[in-house]
């Protein structure tokens, strides 16, 4: 994902700079960069990705867009959830595994 592709991406979705960053949830002043030449975060490069699909198929209203936008965002906060309560787990089964060891060496000193 380049500068030329941004622009591509925002020009064929119609939205000025501001609107193209709102949807981003980055500042005009961030998209201004990425279009002339800044690096755009990993982050953001999956979105941008999809909306190209997007508008390969002819599928880029302004109403899509947003479904995609929040669909995107919120599936990814579902997996950093998800991925947070993995490590809960794995937390908690070490702390019982530890107190576990803790009760056994204990009563060994007995």
């Amino acid at each position: 994902m380049n500068n030329k592709k941004i622009r591509e991406i925002r020009e064929n979705l119609d939205f000025s700079q501001e609107k193209f960053a709102e949807m981003l949830g980055v500042t005009l002043r961030t998209v201004q960069n990425y279009e002339s030449g800044g690096v755009i975060p990993q982050s953001k490069i999956p979105f941008l990705q999809m909306i190209e699909k997007q508008i390969e198929i002819g599928n880029t209203n302004e109403k899509n867009v947003k479904i995609l936008n929040d669909n995107f965002y919120k599936d990814k906060y579902i997996l950093e959830l998800e991925k947070n309560e993995q490590l809960r787990i794995e937390i908690r089964n070490l702390e019982k595994e530890l107190f576990c060891r803790k009760n056994i060496s204990i009563n060994a000193n007995y």
